[in-house]
């Protein structure tokens, strides 16, 4: 605190402070433009121990100064509470420029008073011009000349200044060129300004180029005058006539002509229709770079006789010889399309062995695991270990037909074929096949045309047996046949072979969109003969129902914990039926590594599903979290609208996606484990199920109840497939991995 300044003895004046100030403080706008606003916030907080306080200021001090505050009384601020003001300034055009500063009290009734003073300086861009006015003197017409000047900003604020539209004679303004045309500067900062001059015609060209700083009713005149000369040759006689001739003649006619060079240097005369030299030198030229925006390059004067410069005479080499290349490159057109065609379908061309360095598979060190377990069992999380640990890949079943669909190879076209992929080169290949066969088809239907249709050993024609060519083109035109055990087989030995495998493999789970667990394993054991088989289990049933009921508990304190946030948070969804996990498995089918979860496509009803697996985004669990810091209200006062606005757009999508994080992990665990019983889903049982329907039976004049949908069962399947996931494998079973207790939270989760 400070005592207040000096004042002179007698009644104080209107909106000085008290006899004792507790404190003075100084809201500083800086530099202000003149003809804008600026907007200052501040807190008031009452730190007192002596209860509530109210204050006043008179707000008749602050007009015709510019500046206003808001709120303009308060009235019992408790303890510990504050109370923001907010300051604007509106520095009018028809304020003076210079510093403004303006003392506001605010009186505390029954207290202290406090002084907070408001200060500004009004202000406005201004640029300063090394010189006002730039002589070209005498430049030969076809050539030209550049001059430099330098504006600085002598303001204490950002200056954007420009060169205008230039006043004089329109056709003298295009004989100048600036660079740059305009430009910022901050304060104390200097911009270099080139002029260029070139003339077109010999006489005096001579203009004024206003110069223009942005927020600034002041500005500056540039004057440029150049004068243009040409070259001066008079011939004498001007016009001559040479009289009748005979055909043929043997001397002719002859008459002398004198021709002068008037003007003050030497000049180099020669026939624009007959100078074959001239030609060849506007040949070299259309070939040269560093052509500007205007068409006009600047090269070094010639004298007279001098010949073209080297380095033109090299960039003409070089363009003759790209010319020649370009010409005997039209027999590689086909091959270059259809390598665009694979480049735009990302297809990578393969890197020949004897290119690559010995991996440790090709020394046969190399170890690959294989990671199953039950859904939401940790497998994801051991998977990675595995890989971060050893250094091994990390990849998924799909994952790897993914990327052999983008190998430019035959093993690449076979897989883009099975899963209806083909590059736009192959689709076109494949078009021009289906058209030769239907072509054929039909000329075969038309020779059968006369031929009487064989009859049955009851008289009734039989069915004609399809052709060759009927069954290939039914081959082409059919739906994607997909990925079969023996292409699986290839993909996974190809994937090994690669050199970012050459350590060892993890497939994380057996899952595809292709083929059952079964058959991923059968093709897994047969191109890794040697991999190993980690198997994420659980000792009792109940072990793993815990977990999943720790993993459903955690969600749902999440979802408690932004409960607040009634703005983000929706009541959360009823217990999900089979339908929905289905749905819930669909949108995490892409989720990589992917084992903690079902992987089922479920088609629309009344289709067929597709063979080509859906495009679908990745699960809310991969998407990053939108970063995002909660602020107080003095903060955000500090802000302005578009930044309120990006904080509230950031604060929603945090908020939302937690949510979502938390709403997806109930919905997959609420695929194996029954909410409402608090237990796994029982083991389906024909004989159970029997009783039960025959117990459910409505009685006589009921109305029958509704089927009660049953959730797939997903846990139980993978037990029972076990045995035959085993079986291709060389694993012990006693080697199993035994899965995190059940209080952990599952990694996705």
């Amino acid at each position: 605190a400070a005592d207040s300044p000096a004042r002179s003895a007698g009644k104080p004046k209107r909106g000085d402070p008290a006899e004792f100030v507790v404190a003075w403080h100084v809201c500083d706008f800086g530099n202000v433009v003149s003809g804008t606003n600026r907007k200052r916030v501040f807190r008031v907080t009452n730190t007192s121990s002596t209860g509530q306080l109210s204050w006043i200021f008179d707000k008749n001090l602050l007009l015709g100064t510019g500046f206003t505050c808001e709120p303009e009384k308060v009235v019992r601020l408790p303890e510990g509470e504050s109370v923001q003001f907010t300051v604007n300034f509106n520095a009018k055009k028809a304020m003076p420029l210079g510093q403004k500063e303006v003392s506001l009290p605010l009186d505390v009734k029954n207290g202290p008073s406090t002084v907070v003073v408001f200060k500004a300086n009004v202000t406005v861009p201004e640029v300063s011009v090394s010189m006002d006015h730039l002589e070209f003197g005498e430049c030969w017409v076809g050539c030209s000349k550049s001059l430099y000047i330098q504006i600085q900003n002598i303001s204490p604020v950002t200056a954007e200044w420009d060169f205008k539209k230039a006043m004089g004679n329109a056709k003298d303004e295009a004989k100048f060129r600036i660079e740059p045309h305009s430009g910022t500067l901050h304060p104390g900062e200097r911009q270099n300004v080139a002029v260029e001059f070139i003339p077109s015609e010999d006489r005096l060209h001579s203009v004024k180029l206003p110069l223009k700083v942005n927020q600034s009713s002041k500005s500056r005149m540039l004057q440029l005058d150049g004068y243009g000369v040409t070259t001066k040759v008079t011939f004498s006689p001007s016009l001559m006539e040479l009289g009748p001739i005979l055909p043929f003649a043997p001397e002719g006619a002859v008459r002398t002509v004198k021709m002068t060079n008037e003007s003050n240097r030497p000049v180099e005369i020669y026939s624009l229709d007959f100078d074959a030299q001239y030609h060849e030198e506007e040949t070299m030229l259309r070939y040269m770079p560093g052509y500007g925006s205007d068409d006009i390059m600047r090269l070094p004067v010639r004298m007279p006789g001098e010949a073209m410069p080297n380095f033109v005479l090299d960039e003409y080499h070089r363009a003759q010889e790209a010319q020649e290349r370009a010409e005997h490159a039209g027999e590689l057109e086909a091959e270059a399309e259809e390598e665009e065609d694979d480049a735009a379908l990302g297809l990578e061309t393969p890197t020949p062995r004897w290119d690559r360095d010995t991996t440790l598979r090709e020394e046969g060190l190399s170890n690959d695991t294989v990671v199953v377990g039950p859904p939401l069992s940790g497998v994801t999380a051991l998977a990675k270990s595995l890989a971060a640990t050893y250094s091994y890949l990390l990849t998924q079943v799909d994952t790897m037909v993914a990327e052999a669909a983008c190998q430019n190879s035959d093993l690449g076209k076979l897989v883009r074929t099975a899963i209806g992929k083909l590059s736009a080169g192959e689709k076109a290949g494949i078009d021009e096949q289906i058209a030769a066969l239907e072509e054929k088809v039909a000329a075969e239907k038309e020779a059968d045309a006369g031929k009487k249709p064989k009859k049955g050993k009851k008289g009734e024609p039989e069915e004609e047996e399809k052709t060759e060519t009927e069954l290939e083109l039914a081959k082409l035109v059919g739906p994607p046949p997909g990925v079969d055990l023996e292409l699986m087989t290839q993909v996974v030995a190809w994937r090994a072979d690669r050199s970012d495998a050459g350590r060892g493999l993890v497939i994380d789970s057996l899952k595809s969109e292709w083929l059952s667990a079964e058959q991923v394993a059968q093709a897994v054991g047969t191109a890794l003969p040697d991999v190993t088989m980690a198997m994420v289990g659980f000792k009792e049933d109940s072990a793993y129902a815990a977990r999943l009921k720790a993993l459903f508990a955690g969600a749902q304190s999440e979802l408690d914990k932004l409960k607040p946030f009634d703005a983000f948070y929706d009541e959360a969804p009823p217990t999900p039926t089979p339908a929905m996990a289905a749905t819930a498995a669909i949108e995490g089918a892409e989720e990589a590594p992917g084992d903690d979860e079902l992987a089922m496509t479920a088609p629309v009803e009344g289709e067929e599903a597709p063979i080509v697996p859906p495009l679908v985004l990745p699960p809310v669990e991969e998407q990053p979290i939108p970063e995002f810091t909660e602020l107080d209200e003095f903060e955000l006062g500090m802000l302005d609208d578009d930044a309120v606005l990006e904080y509230n757009a950031r604060r929603k999508a945090h908020y939302s996606h937690r949510c979502a994080v938390a709403r997806s992990l109930q919905a997959r665990v609420s695929q194996v484990w029954d909410a409402g019983e608090g237990g796994l889903f029982p083991r389906p049982d024909a004989a159970g199920e029997g009783e039960a329907a025959e117990a459910a039976a409505p009685a006589e004049g009921e109305e029958a109840a509704e089927p009660v949908e049953k959730p797939p069962p997903i846990y139980w399947d993978y037990v029972d497939s076990v045995s035959a996931l085993r079986e291709p494998f060389k694993a012990d079973p006693a080697a199993a991995v035994e899965a995190a207790p059940a209080e952990a939270e599952a990694e996705d989760g």
